[in-house]
C-alpha cells in the first residue's frame, strides 16, 4: 500500500491493502476513478480518489468526505450507490458500485434527438431522485446530463444521478456540521445548467435544482439546451436576460401542448419565485400535462448526429464527476 496516491495507479497496484485496480476510467484535475477489484469478495468495484496534493487541502477533503456521506445516506432507486469510504494513507477514497452504462451526455451525443416518451422516461426519473433528495434536506447545485449515468435494466433506461460534490445541506438538524463548507458568493456548479441567482452567488434554495431540471428536460426532448453562447460570459446573460425559447420552435417536429410548453417555462423562469418550489412540484405537474408527441417529421428525427460515438462501455458512477468536482467557477460576482 503507497502512504501518498500523489500519481497516477497503475493496475495490480493496492489501495489501503484492500483494493487491486484493474484500469482507469476517469482522471479530472482533483482525483481519478479506477476498475478496481476489492480482494475479500472479488467483486468488481468503482474507486473514486483524491489527487494526493488536492487530498492535503482541507476543503477538499471536507468536500470528498461530505459527498460520501451524503450518499451514504441517500438511498433511492436513481442515486448513485456508494459501498464505502476510507482513507490509503493520507489520501481519501470512495467505493462506489461498479455501474453498465453511459452518461445522458453521451446517450445524447449518439441518439438524440429521442422519441418524446423515452425522453419523458428519462426526465422522469431524474425529476423522482431529486424530488428525494430535497425532502433528505439536500442541494444537488451541479444538475447536467453528465451527472446523469444511464443503464439498461429489465424495464428499459435505468437512470442514476451523480455527483454531489457540490451539494448543499440545507437541514440543519438532519445534517449537523454540513451546511457550512460553502463561502458566501462563492458560485459551484456548471453554468449551462445554472439558475440566474446561483450564477451570481446568491443563495441557493430547492428551486436552483428546478433550473437545471428544466435545462435537462429541454435537452433531453429537444437534443440541445435552451441557451448557447461563444463565451461564459455571453452564456451568463443569456440565462439572466433571454426569454426562453419554444420547444416546437427547437424541434418543428413535437407537438408539444401548452399545458406541457408552460411547465417547461415555469421550471426555466429566471426568478426563483417562479419555478417551481421543489422537485416533487414538478413532477406531480409532469406526470400530470399531456405529453409532447412527434408530428410528421418522425422518420426524419430518428436519424442519430453524425458523428455519433461507439457503443457505450462499462462506466464507473464517477466517471465523469471527477472532472465536475474541479469545475469551481468564480463568475463575474
Amino acid at each position: 500500500m503507497r502512504a501518498d496516491l500523489s500519481h497516477d495507479l497503475q493496475p495490480g497496484e493496492l489501495v489501503d491493502g484492500r483494493f487491486r485496480i484493474v484500469e482507469p476510467l476517469g482522471m479530472g484535475g482533483m482525483g481519478s476513478v479506477y476498475r478496481a477489484q476489492e480482494l475479500a469478495s472479488g467483486e468488481e468495484v468503482a474507486l473514486k480518489l483524491l489527487h494526493g496534493d488536492v487530498g492535503e487541502e482541507e476543503e477538499s477533503r471536507l468536500r470528498f468526505e461530505r459527498e460520501a456521506r451524503a450518499l451514504a445516506a441517500l438511498r433511492h432507486p436513481h442515486v448513485v450507490p456508494i459501498r464505502g469510504f476510507g482513507l490509503s494513507g493520507r489520501t481519501p477514497y470512495m467505493v462506489m458500485e461498479l455501474l453498465q452504462g453511459q452518461t445522458l451526455t453521451h446517450l445524447l451525443e449518439s441518439e438524440a434527438p429521442l422519441a418524446p416518451e423515452r425522453a419523458l422516461h428519462l426526465a422522469e426519473q431524474v425529476i423522482d431522485a431529486v424530488a428525494f433528495i430535497h425532502t433528505q434536506g439536500v442541494i444537488h447545485r451541479d444538475l447536467k446530463s453528465p451527472n446523469v449515468m444511464v443503464e439498461q435494466g429489465p424495464d428499459g433506461d435505468h437512470v442514476r444521478v451523480l455527483d454531489f460534490g457540490f451539494a448543499k445541506f440545507f437541514d440543519r438538524e438532519k445534517w449537523e456540521g454540513e451546511h457550512t463548507l460553502t463561502a458566501k458568493g462563492a458560485v459551484f456548479g456548471t453554468l449551462a445548467y445554472m439558475a440566474p441567482e446561483q450564477a451570481m452567488g446568491a443563495r441557493v434554495d430547492e428551486s436552483a435544482d428546478v433550473y437545471a431540471l428544466g435545462v435537462l428536460l429541454f435537452e433531453l426532448l429537444t437534443g440541445r439546451r435552451p441557451y448557447y453562447a461563444e463565451d461564459r460570459q455571453s452564456l451568463f446573460e443569456m440565462h439572466l436576460q433571454s426569454p426562453i425559447p419554444r420547444l416546437r420552435d427547437v424541434r418543428p417536429e413535437l407537438s408539444v401542448p401548452a399545458p406541457f410548453e408552460r411547465l417547461v417555462r415555469k421550471a426555466l423562469a429566471k426568478k426563483p419565485n417562479q419555478r417551481f418550489g421543489n422537485a416533487a412540484a414538478m413532477a406531480r405537474t409532469l406526470r400530470a400535462v399531456e405529453a409532447p408527441t412527434l408530428g410528421n417529421a418522425q422518420l426524419s428525427a430518428a436519424q442519430p448526429r453524425t458523428g455519433s460515438r461507439p457503443p457505450p462501455m462499462i462506466v464507473a458512477a464517477a466517471l465523469l464527476a471527477v472532472a465536475a468536482t474541479a469545475a469551481l467557477l468564480m463568475l463575474l460576482l
